[in-house]
């Protein structure tokens, strides 16, 4: 069974109103801060149990990425002005988060904007190559980071803040951020702390060193993505540029 070694955050976060602020943003991210309250982040920490997760072979790099834990989170829709977002739902709250910062349209011709969630976690030696989630129905990605962890542990999320399409053309990822003309950004996995990514954002999960122990990285990571009033994916001029380039 996985076991969980990471210390409470009882003692550091308050009961109070969360005093989320934005820690850092560029062309394709934003990162925040103090996402919840202690009530809240508790929620997140039980709904993400070790005995809740089960093995699972990387989806990007099966021979390299090691064997993570992973277990299907919650999934809905969320009203077009984000009214109906429930104060009390982590993962519809981080998918909003997600909808704010990641859509380039107003609401207008949407009926709907949907996600989906996804618990993870990484134990030592394990990690998550090079991908950009470009989904033809995703605009948005998002990683919520659920345990205190260490500078020394590994598991930061690198990523390349600029379309993955902007990149050399290269035979693979790796060698299109060895060649990139920018360097890549490195968001620290920090107890509390959400990455919004736009989706078609070159990232990766970086090795958890030996030194993190028995302790393990758990996220809760999701999708965003729009329905149209006539049920169809909604599509911005972006994306209509890009599917035809």
């Amino acid at each position: 069974m996985l076991a969980n070694s990471n210390a409470s955050s009882e003692a550091v976060y308050p009961r109070s109103a969360s005093a989320m602020r934005v820690h850092s943003e560029g062309r394709r991210y934003t990162v925040y801060d103090e996402v919840f309250n202690c009530d809240l982040l508790r929620r997140a920490q039980d709904a993400v149990s070790p005995d809740k997760l089960k093995p699972a072979l990387s989806p990007v790099s099966r021979i390299h990425d090691g064997l993570a834990f992973k277990a299907y989170g919650p999934h809905g829709e969320l009203a077009p002005d984000l009214s109906d977002v429930d104060g009390d739902d982590v993962v519809a709250q981080l998918a909003a988060h997600c909808v704010r910062r990641t859509h380039s349209l107003s609401s207008d011709g949407v009926s709907a904007w949907a996600y989906s969630s996804t618990y993870m976690a990484y134990t030592v030696g394990t990690q998550l190559s090079w991908h950009d989630d470009r989904n033809a129905d995703w605009f948005g990605v998002f990683t919520y980071y659920l345990d205190p962890w260490s500078s020394e542990w590994g598991g930061e999320l690198d990523f390349m803040d600029c379309d993955s399409k902007e990149l050399p053309d290269c035979a693979s990822h790796e060698e299109s951020v060895v060649h990139a003309s920018i360097n890549a950004t490195t968001v620290f996995p920090r107890m509390n702390r959400l990455a919004v990514l736009k989706a078609g954002t070159l990232h990766r999960v970086r090795r958890v060193d030996q030194l993190a122990g028995a302790n393990i990285r758990r996220t809760i990571s999701g999708s965003v993505w729009a329905i149209e009033q006539n049920g169809l994916k909604a599509v911005d001029s972006d994306d209509r540029h890009n599917a035809t380039s």
